[in-house]
C-alpha cells in the first residue's frame, strides 16, 4: 500500500510519463497483479493508462471494475470516455444507455450516448437523448458541448430552427468559438437566411485562420449566396489553394461559383 501511494504521488506530480515509461509500466503491472481487488490501485491503473494514452487497457480494467463497483457512476463515465477515445461508437451507445438506466441524472452518460448515435448518423435518437440529458447540466462548459452536438443532430434532421437556436445559445456561452461561428454561418447560407449575420460570423473565422480551407469555403459560399460572385470566386480559389481541392463539397462549390469543372 505504501508503494502504491508512492507511485500515485509520482503520477500526480505530473512527471512526464514518456521519460520513465519503463518504470511506470513495470510498477503498474506489478500493482495490478498483486492488488487486483484494491479499488485505489484499480483507480491508479486507469489513471496511468489514460495519461499514457492506453485507452484499450483502461477500458478492460474499467469493465471489470464496473462489475465489482456497480454503484459508482464515475467508473461508467470513465469507461464511456475510453470507448469514445477508441472510436467504439456502437459500444458507446450500449454502455451509455446502461449508464442512463442506472444513473438517470448524470449528464455525461447522455452526452456520450448522443455522440455514439451521431457517429452512426441516427440523428433522431441523438437529438432525443441529448434533449433528455441537457436538463441535468449544471455548468457552462458541459452545456456548450450539449448545444454543439444537439445542433449537429438537428442539422442531420434538417430541423434548422432548432439547430440555429443551439448555435445561438452556444455562442452565448463562448462567443469567440470559431468552429461554432463557421458551422452556424454555413447552415444559415444553406438556408439563405440572415446572410449579413452569416457573413459577419464567417469573416471572423477567416481572420482567425486565414488558411483554413473549410472556413474559406464557407465564406465563399456565403458571398455566392449574397450574389457577390467576384468575392466568392476569390475565396473559393483560396480554399482550393490551401488544401481544399480534394474535399467533395469544396470542389462542388468551386465548380458552381467559377462555372468551371475541376478535375
Amino acid at each position: 500500500e505504501e508503494t502504491a501511494g508512492f507511485f500515485y504521488k509520482r503520477l500526480e506530480a505530473g512527471n512526464p510519463i514518456s521519460g520513465e515509461i519503463e518504470f511506470y509500466d513495470r510498477a503498474i503491472s506489478a500493482f495490478d497483479s498483486i492488488y487486483n481487488n484494491d479499488m485505489r490501485v484499480n483507480a491508479i491503473y486507469v489513471d496511468y493508462n489514460f495519461k499514457a494514452g492506453n485507452y484499450g487497457a483502461a477500458s478492460v480494467k474499467l469493465k471489470a471494475m464496473q462489475d465489482r463497483y456497480e454503484k459508482d457512476y464515475r467508473i461508467g463515465e470513465q469507461l464511456l470516455f475510453a470507448e469514445n477515445m477508441l472510436g467504439r461508437f456502437d459500444s458507446l451507445i450500449v454502455y451509455g444507455e446502461k449508464e442512463i438506466e442506472k444513473f438517470g441524472d448524470r449528464p455525461m452518460a447522455y452526452l456520450y450516448t448522443g455522440i455514439g448515435y451521431l457517429q452512426g448518423k441516427n440523428y433522431e435518437k441523438a437529438a432525443k437523448v441529448l434533449e433528455r440529458g441537457i436538463k441535468y447540466v449544471e455548468n457552462n462548459e458541459l452545456m456548450l458541448q450539449f448545444y454543439i452536438f444537439s445542433a449537429e443532430a438537428y442539422n442531420g434532421l434538417t430541423e434548422r430552427k432548432k439547430a440555429f437556436e443551439c448555435y445561438e445559445k452556444a455562442l452565448g456561452i463562448d462567443p469567440a468559438n470559431i468552429l461554432i461561428m463557421n458551422n452556424y454561418a454555413y447552415f444559415l447560407a444553406v438556408e439563405g437566411m440572415k446572410l449579413e449575420q452569416a457573413e459577419k460570423l464567417s469573416r471572423e473565422t477567416i481572420k482567425a485562420e486565414s488558411k483554413n480551407p473549410i472556413y474559406l469555403d464557407t465564406y465563399a459560399w456565403i458571398c455566392y449566396k449574397m450574389n457577390r460572385i467576384g468575392k466568392a470566386g476569390k475565396y473559393i480559389k483560396k480554399a482550393v489553394q490551401y488544401g481544399g481541392g480534394s474535399d467533395k463539397e469544396i470542389k462542388e462549390h468551386y465548380e458552381i461559383i467559377t462555372g468551371r469543372k475541376r478535375d
